[in-house]
Parts: structure tokens; C-alpha cells; sequence
């Protein structure tokens, strides 16, 4: 039996429609910018179809871009892994081998291995003990000839290999020549312990990062300090030049022992651009990695948000459009939106709003900053192309 109010209803449907109401309600909140404006029937930008069928450069949320005093405005990075590393490397191709040629026939050997460090190669030999040797023995990489001599019997010979006929695989093939005249006798080389060896460096010797100060943040500069902490991987005893720049500025410089430390250097503010900045670490050799690397600003005035994005070579020569979308909320929306060198007026009462870029961005590095005149929440800040 249903339990009715005393206009008739009943409260458990009347409780299933509120719910079903604010289900609809959280639903269109979190709809995606296009979709919340197809559904609702208004009409939406050009570039919704580019968004949902473009690549994205750009994607931010900057929230409340109204007028906000902040008393510190912090850029953290990752770490930089740096190092200077060289040294020989063995590896054994085989304990031992004979190669014959007489009348009777021939017994070549090949012999295989692969390389997957061929940028960090800087010398690279074919060492082999000779027990037994009569004749010129001959050696091909690749099937070009790297070696054709006659070896003293009791000898440790080492080949040298050019670097340039190396490649991922590769193969050896050791023979030797035939007798000549005397076809009742035979030449051969009997060899054991034959190893490559490998003499390489491995080099990360800096590391730079890009970021972005907007003209707000650049001008509010009252003090600024750099800090990182350095940890060593090298062996105790070691000692190397660190050094860190700032666009090019040297902030720091100094020989530093395999320690652990903190370290923390102020910054001229002058040394600051507005836009892109580089942060830059340098090590002479060693094996460091750079962590907890942040630059902080002490700012007195308004900051507003900015950010840095990167276009590569490859999409940069497509011919491909560019694109800003916004999706924002609040009443009255006013504010230049700086574009590396072009300022856009941005002045709707509407929540979403796009730009052609196409003939602003460049290749290489991008910024982007919103400078409010009124208060407003951007919920979705995008940039690609299609």
C-alpha cells in the first residue's frame, strides 16, 4: 500500500525526481566545454571540432584569474642527472679457433656480436692470443678488409677496428691466405682468448629547463634565490666544477668534493625575462644527479598566470592551424591575453571563446599570459593545432 502527503503524493517519488534532478544538474557541470554547449543549444566555436580532433600543445586550468596578491611565486623542475663517464669495456667472442687453407680446402670463421651504444664509441680493437701462425692472416667487418698480415707465432695481437664499419650487427670473418706454390702445404693461424675491446664515453654534462615568467611576475621581482640539492654518485675524493645560469647569467660556479648538500644562491632579478627563461646546471665530469631544483620569487604586486609550451620542427612544417580555446566562467570577462608578441583583447559575457593563432605562434618555444581586468575563472585553457 503507497503512503501518500496530503496533496496526494508520494514522497518516494517525489524523492526520486529531486534526485534524478541534481544527477542531471552534476552531469552537465562536468560535461566537456563542447558538449555542455551542444547540449545546452547554443552555439558553439568553430574550433569545438578542431579540439576534439586536433593535437594539443597547451592544456591548462588556471582557475581564478582575478586580481591575486601572492608573497611568493615558486618554479620547480626536475632533476638533472649529470655525468662524465669513460672507460674500456671486454667482451669474449671465443676461448679459441682454428682457420686453415690447403688444397684440401679452407676453414674460415665468422664470428657475430652486436653494438647498441654506437654514439658513445670512441675506440674499439680485436685482441687475440696466436698459438699457431703460417701465412697472412686476414680479417673483415662487414665484409671490408680491416687486417692482412703475417703474425709471429707467440704473439698477442691487437686490431684496431675502425669505428666508421661498425654497426648494430655486425660480422667478423677471419681466414687465411692460400699456400701459393707449395699446394702440398697448408697455411693456417691457430687463436685463442679473442675479446673485443670497447672504449667508451658516456656524456650528459648539462641539462637545461624552460619556463615561463609573465611581464606581471617579472616586474613584482623583490628577491629571488635558486635552490637544489646535489647528490654524488662518483667516488669519494673526487672533485668537480658545478655551475648553474639563469638566460645565460651565471649564478653559481664552484669546485665541488663528492658531497651531499643543500645549496641555495641568490638571483639578480635583472637576470629574469619576461616569457621563456632557462635554467641551466653544467658539471666538468663526474657523476651527479641535481634534485629539488626550484627557483623562488618574493614578488610585491599582482602576478597573473603564464605559460610556456614548445612546437617542434616536425609539427612547426605541417601546414597546420593553430588554435587558443577558452572555457571560462563569471559574468563579465575582460582581460589581454599576451601571445608571445601580439596582445588579445578578450571582452564576452559568453563561456567559451577561441583565437587563431596561426599567424602568432612560432617554432621553438611559446608564451602565453592572461592579464585580468575583471574576475573571472577559466576553467579550460587549451592550445593546439589541426
Amino acid at each position: 500500500m503507497f503512503l501518500l502527503n496530503k496533496k496526494g503524493r508520494d514522497p518516494t517519488v517525489e524523492g526520486l525526481i529531486f534526485l534524478i534532478g541534481i544527477m542531471i544538474i552534476l552531469y552537465t557541470l562536468i560535461l566537456p566545454p563542447c558538449d555542455k554547449c551542444r547540449l545546452l543549444g547554443r552555439d558553439c566555436p568553430v574550433t569545438c571540432d578542431e579540439v576534439e580532433s586536433g593535437s594539443v600543445l597547451l592544456l591548462e586550468s588556471p582557475g581564478d584569474v582575478g586580481e591575486v596578491e601572492d608573497d611568493n611565486v615558486r618554479h620547480v623542475f626536475d632533476s638533472a642527472n649529470l655525468f662524465s663517464k669513460s672507460g674500456p669495456e671486454s667482451s669474449i667472442l671465443s676461448n679459441s679457433l682454428m682457420i686453415k687453407n690447403s688444397l684440401f680446402g679452407t676453414l674460415d670463421q665468422d664470428l657475430e656480436f652486436s653494438l647498441d651504444d654506437l654514439e658513445n664509441l670512441k675506440e674499439f680493437t680485436l685482441d687475440f692470443a696466436v698459438i699457431e701462425a703460417k701465412g697472412n692472416l686476414m680479417i673483415y667487418l662487414n665484409g671490408k678488409e680491416i687486417f692482412n698480415e703475417h703474425i709471429n707465432p707467440n704473439n698477442v695481437k691487437s686490431v684496431r677496428i675502425p669505428v666508421e664499419y661498425l654497426e648494430e650487427e655486425n660480422t667478423l670473418t677471419m681466414s687465411v691466405n692460400p699456400p701459393g706454390f707449395a699446394f702440398w702445404a697448408s697455411n693456417k693461424y691457430y687463436l685463442k682468448d679473442i675479446m673485443l675491446i670497447k672504449g667508451f664515453e658516456l656524456t650528459h654534462t648539462s641539462e637545461v629547463f624552460e619556463f615561463s615568467v609573465g611581464s606581471s611576475e617579472r616586474s613584482a621581482i623583490k628577491d629571488s634565490e635558486l635552490r637544489f640539492y646535489v647528490y654524488c654518485k662518483d667516488e669519494p675524493g673526487q672533485t668537480n666544477i658545478l655551475k648553474a645560469y639563469l638566460n645565460e647569467n651565471l649564478l653559481y660556479s664552484e669546485l665541488l668534493a663528492c658531497i651531499n648538500e643543500n645549496f641555495e644562491v641568490e638571483i639578480d632579478e635583472d637576470y629574469f625575462e619576461s616569457g621563456t627563461n632557462s635554467l641551466e646546471f653544467s658539471v666538468s665530469g663526474g657523476d651527479f644527479l641535481v634534485t629539488d631544483i626550484e627557483i623562488v620569487n618574493e614578488v610585491e604586486g599582482k602576478v597573473y598566470p603564464s605559460y610556456t609550451f614548445y612546437i617542434g620542427d616536425s609539427i612547426y612544417e605541417e601546414d597546420y592551424d593553430y588554435y587558443l580555446f577558452l572555457d571560462m566562467y563569471g559574468d563579465e570577462k575582460i582581460a589581454d591575453i599576451i601571445v608571445n608578441d601580439d596582445i588579445l583583447s578578450l571582452n564576452t559575457d559568453t563561456s567559451l571563446k577561441e583565437y587563431d593563432l596561426t599567424n602568432i605562434l612560432k617554432k621553438g618555444n611559446n608564451f602565453i599570459e592572461i592579464r585580468p581586468y575583471t574576475d573571472f575563472s577559466i576553467d579550460t585553457l587549451k592550445i593546439g593545432y589541426a
